[in-house]
């Protein structure tokens, strides 16, 4: 019954945006974050859309870097680009430099069964073309019971709840956001819990928090 209870919720709160999701972007050019560490600055993620007619092109670039008495402990560097035609992923790719490991990620549509084929530094396989990248720019990830790491390209379920609603601020003006919490599992196993902060009218991810060797915030910069 609670399970039914908080679908109903994120449906209604959804249901005036949900298709086609390309639309949502297509005035779109830059969503950018930046990531912060025990309240520290410390990287960005910055998301350019280019969008020519039915096709949407997302390119993504993510940097993060966390030192510890002058040393780097967690350094990241990765670059992707998406590709939607009519509201459909039809290619992914990244690649990854997680302090000195390499990770990438390709994504393409099957020719023979219209499913998504993944060959990635940590899975390969076919999935269901209706689970998504997870990537902050898509609010999408607020509805999906999975989805795809665009890191490591492997499958991770995901509980997704409605918390509260609540008002954030930025460049001095304030909006009304709802909060969700995304619980994450790998091998059934409970993995990460993130706050997200959604503002509806606009379609944007304000904020993401969340722990793991530190607290984390993704803060919205900007958007145009």
């Amino acid at each position: 019954m609670r399970v039914i209870f908080y679908f109903f919720i994120i449906f209604f709160l959804f249901t005036s945006t949900l298709l086609p999701h390309s639309d949502h972007y297509k005035n779109f050019n830059q969503i950018e974050f930046e990531i912060y560490r025990n309240s520290k600055l410390v990287g960005y993620n910055k998301y350019n859309f280019y969008n020519k007619g039915k096709i949407l092109e997302i390119k993504n670039i993510i940097a993060f870097n966390v030192k510890l008495l002058g040393k780097d402990i967690i350094k990241l560097y990765g670059r992707s680009s998406e590709i939607h035609t009519d509201g459909k992923l039809i290619s992914f790719t990244s690649e990854t430099k997680q302090n000195d490991k390499i990770k990438y990620v390709k994504i393409s549509v099957d020719e023979n069964s219209d499913k998504l084929k993944i060959n990635s530094s940590s899975n390969n396989g076919m999935v269901d073309p209706e689970i998504i990248v997870g990537n902050w720019w898509n609010h999408q990830v607020l509805l999906s019971d999975k989805f795809i790491s665009p890191v490591t390209g492997s499958i991770r379920k995901q509980e997704v709840n409605f918390i509260k609603k609540s008002k954030i601020s930025l460049n001095g003006k304030d909006y009304m956001t709802e909060v969700f919490k995304i619980t994450t599992y790998k091998s059934n196993k409970k993995n990460l819990v993130f706050l997200v902060w959604y503002e509806k009218s606009k379609n944007i991810i304000f904020k993401v928090k969340y722990n793991k060797y530190g607290e984390w915030e993704y803060r919205l910069k900007k958007f145009n």
